[in-house]
């Protein structure tokens, strides 16, 4: 077991340990990257309109139209 050996025995001595090890890390990174996605969805659905309604309009009130 190559594989065994390159990790010094980390994952005890049944190569299953080792797969589901590999198998949760890639599940924990895949859900990560779920929440991210739905987290940075949430917030551009409320920092869009904020933009648009306030923001802008105070810029063009205190730049008098200057982009």
């Amino acid at each position: 077991m190559p594989f065994f050996r390159a990790t010094g025995g980390k994952f005890g001595r049944r190569p299953e340990a080792v797969v589901a090890t590999i198998c949760w890390s890639k599940l924990k990174w895949g859900m990560t990257a779920l929440m991210d996605a739905i987290f940075g969805l949430a917030v551009g659905v409320v920092l869009i309109p904020l933009g648009t309604r306030v923001i802008a309009p105070l810029w063009q009130a205190v730049f008098k139209g200057r982009a």
